[in-house]
């Protein structure tokens, strides 16, 4: 009896991992057709993990919007790998991969994230569609997942079970090969008024101590990334909508304690918050935070004057 259950076992075992690979299979070959001519979710992490690009762009929705790689460099081997609603523990986690993957060799041109001093999080769901079928042993920010579950990352269906339904429009997808970017194709919406003006880079957590270490993890583990490869990483804080130059009201403290903290730590910062390029100029804005894809086209431009790449 206990030898028919052993046996079936096996069975059973053999045959899952017989499906799960020949998923494993199917899948990573839909994410190699569909990379040449799809950059957009997952899609965006695969690229830059097993394509050779010399700059990679990260960043959440202004770093997606805002920084158009082919205007960067035109020989094609920048990436914008920026998505909408990711923070900067999603990020970390990415360097990490992408560190483990191939030594973390590229330029990184990283928009400044609000909460880098820590606080709260907002990408969990990200992380797990996005970056678990990735997952490396060892990476300490995939803390969301327990011990089971970390056993079953190794499956691939666990690993890509979110992110089927993206694979799927790459790989069926037809069309333009971005390089990672989108811009906001509206030219003008952005009026003068509540629309344009309703921007602030406050503090989500408004009674945080400043001075306080323990909220500098993130910027400390980046510190330890990068060690004595500093050069390898641009901090860029991209425009912002304003009526009035200088700002009247200073609304961007927390950005600034960063920008600080970051050029202790040796990092390079560019800061085109408030840039008199785009002072007033409404019709470079699809809202207070982001620009239109006029203004992407502008800020792209300025940037690549200052990029030493």
């Amino acid at each position: 009896m206990i030898k028919k259950i052993l046996i079936n076992l096996t069975i059973f075992l053999i045959t899952l991992i017989a499906i799960d690979t020949t998923f494993g299979f199917l899948t990573n070959k839909m994410l190699q057709v569909g990379s040449n001519r799809f950059s957009n979710g997952i899609y965006k992490i695969y690229r830059s993990l097993n394509q050779k690009y010399e700059t990679l762009i990260i960043g959440n929705s202004r770093a997606f919007y805002h920084i158009d790689p082919k205007i960067i460099d035109s020989s094609k081997k920048t990436f914008n790998v920026a998505m909408e609603g990711t923070d900067i523990v999603f990020w970390i986690q990415y360097l990490q991969i992408l560190n483990n993957t191939n030594n973390l060799s590229q330029k990184i041109i990283f928009e400044i994230p609000t909460n880098m001093l820590g606080g709260i999080t907002y990408s969990e769901k990200l992380q797990k569609k996005y970056l678990a079928p990735f997952f490396i042993r060892g990476i300490s920010s995939m803390k969301f997942y327990n011990f089971i579950e970390k056993i079953l990352l190794n499956l691939n269906f666990f690993k890509f079970r979110q992110s089927i339904p993206n694979i799927v429009k790459g790989f069926l997808f037809k069309g333009e090969d971005t390089f990672g970017y989108s811009p906001l194709l509206t030219p003008k919406i952005c009026e003068y008024g509540p629309r344009c003006k309703t921007f602030s880079y406050e503090d989500q957590i408004s009674n945080r101590n400043l001075n306080n270490t323990s909220d500098l993890s993130p910027i400390d583990v980046l510190d330890k990334t990068f060690n004595n490869r500093k050069n390898q990483v641009i901090f860029v804080a991209s425009p912002v909508y304003s009526d009035s130059y200088p700002p009247i009201k200073k609304e961007i403290e927390i950005l600034e304690v960063i920008k600080k903290l970051l050029i202790e730590r040796g990092f390079q910062v560019l800061d085109y918050t408030y840039d008199k390029s785009f002072y007033k100029k409404d019709h470079l804005f699809h809202d207070g935070v982001h620009l239109n894809k006029n203004g992407s086209i502008l800020f792209s431009k300025i940037l690549l004057k200052d990029l030493n790449i």
